[in-house]
């Protein structure tokens, strides 16, 4: 059962997926993530969000979200909720952990063209990925805000083992290009660090989504219409070198929560 927040219509959906998917096609590693420098003077969150965001979507309430997981986490008995008012690390662990190994993604940031990669990253290093969409008002801006946040708080060894990995789940609006400009706006000094990921390799969106437990819906809409709902699961992925997810941060979680994960998960 996924734990993350759906923001169409203010809901929280929990779905339950479990397929695996394998896929023989090359690939190249993620890039080390460079160390973090302080946002440019006068950027905010809302500046970093599309105007033409659907108006009717709104955030779940931090405290309303964590009820729901931990009814959800005793319900399935699948994870370990750890950090409900404790003094360990933050976060959600599976038992067994879900993996990565063989997905496939083309990242625009590396080249216009796109370079198929997968979400392991080379040894000693981190990938954190998050699946979102551009025209998501709220959700994927404040989580990427916050995890800049967290990266400023590494030193500058720690953060270079880092890549930051978006995976659009609005394939009809949000192109390659498109996906780099919206990351370079959170990380402006940080070309190397990112991974602007679209599903156009081997594996498709679904069977990724279904491997990693996120959920994400469409509202019916036409090729090239610009305006229409998209709910979707906010939860941070943080993966080590051997593709495992070793913790998923959800919505809400704090740019110290961000720093204390990555920081323990770099020494493994």
């Amino acid at each position: 059962m996924t734990a993350g927040a759906d923001h169409m219509g203010g809901a929280v959906l929990l779905p339950a997926l479990d397929v695996a998917l394998d896929v023989a096609v090359p690939r190249r590693v993620l890039r080390p993530l460079p160390a973090p420098r302080p946002p440019p003077q006068g950027v905010s969150v809302s500046d970093l969000s599309p105007a033409s965001a659907p108006v009717n979507e709104r955030p779940v309430p931090v405290r309303a979200l964590v009820a729901v997981l931990a009814v959800a986490v005793v319900a399935a008995g699948l994870f370990v909720w750890v950090n409900l008012g404790t003094a360990e690390l933050p976060g959600l662990v599976r038992t067994p952990a879900l993996d990565v190994v063989g997905l496939e993604f083309v990242d625009y940031a590396s080249s216009e063209d796109g370079t198929v990669v997968d979400l392991v990253p080379p040894a000693g290093e981190l990938t954190v990925a998050y699946f979102g969409y551009l025209s998501c008002p709220d959700v994927c801006p404040t989580t990427l805000a916050d995890l800049r946040v967290g990266l400023q708080q590494l030193d500058e060894g720690e953060a270079s083992r880092i890549t930051v990995a978006f995976v659009t789940v609005d394939e009809d609006r949000d192109t390659g290009a498109e996906i780099t400009e919206y990351l370079s706006r959170f990380y402006p000094d940080l070309p190397n660090g990112i991974a602007a990921l679209r599903a156009d390799a081997g594996t498709e969106l679904q069977d990724a989504a279904d491997r990693l437990q996120v959920y994400f819906e469409i509202a019916d809409h036409e090729l090239g219409q610009e305006r229409y709902d998209v709910g979707h699961s906010a939860v941070t992925f943080i993966i080590d070198e051997t593709g495992t997810v070793v913790r998923e941060l959800p919505f809400g979680a704090s740019p110290d929560d961000f720093a204390a994960v990555m920081a323990a998960s770099l020494k493994g």
